[in-house]
């Protein structure tokens, strides 16, 4: 073969090669940002630290319900590939709970911080590390926010829930006191978690101190 074709042949594949890793339109586009994922993470990444803003979007990073994310690949759903040392991304997820006690728990290096109702408040919110919320839940659908925000070390958002209970929550009171002396003078009991049903309002409480039978 003559040493001109085999310049062409190998520019062409080069070209060739070029073209596939180039295919991805970057920034993704057509992606509606505001869309939660219904039982499943829509993950959406962003250039810099703690800026959601539509300038500064990237594409897309989806997950199931409960997942550990080391964002190894360095590249959105759609082939975009992000600073791992400077990035954001933003999970939404409309998901059903049946009524019930829950403990959330989120793992991050680094920022993470994790809403159930649409970002309006935060359960857990930390710089790095782990922590949990125990929450009860009525039942229905909650719109789940987690974002993540990582600037420095290895990259890695975990998430997963555990149900403690299902149905109505019994609430938690301050324990029995054994008293000695007397006259009696015990400490008030006080309500730690108040009581929680699948429907209605918390329980209230009214205290009495009883002393040989007679309350007063």
């Amino acid at each position: 073969m003559r040493p001109a074709l085999l310049r062409f042949l190998a520019l062409f594949w080069i070209l060739v090669g070029v073209g596939f890793r180039s295919g991805a339109q970057c920034p993704e586009t057509g992606v509606n940002e505001s869309l939660y994922g219904t039982d499943t993470w829509n993950g959406y990444v962003y250039d810099g630290l703690n800026d959601f803003s539509s300038a500064n979007f990237l594409g897309t990073k989806n997950e199931a319900t409960e997942f550990n994310e080391t964002f190894a690949s360095g590249e959105t759903e759609g082939g975009c590939a992000f600073a791992l040392e400077s990035f954001s991304v933003r999970f939404k997820n409309r998901q059903t709970f049946a009524c019930g006690l829950y403990t959330f728990t989120v793992t991050s290096n680094n920022i993470a911080r994790l809403s159930i109702d649409g970002g309006n408040s935060f359960l857990v919110n930390i710089s790095s590390g782990s922590d949990n919320a125990t929450v009860h839940l009525t039942g229905g659908i909650y719109e789940l926010v987690l974002e993540y925000v990582h600037n420095t070390g290895s990259p890695q958002i975990n998430f997963d829930f555990d149900v403690v209970a299902g149905g109505d929550y019994a609430g938690e009171v301050s324990g029995d006191q054994v008293i000695c002396n007397d006259p009696a003078d015990p400490v008030a009991f006080t309500s730690l978690s108040p009581a929680r049903f699948c429907s209605g309002n918390p329980a209230t409480y009214q205290w009495e101190v009883n002393f040989n039978g007679g309350g007063y």
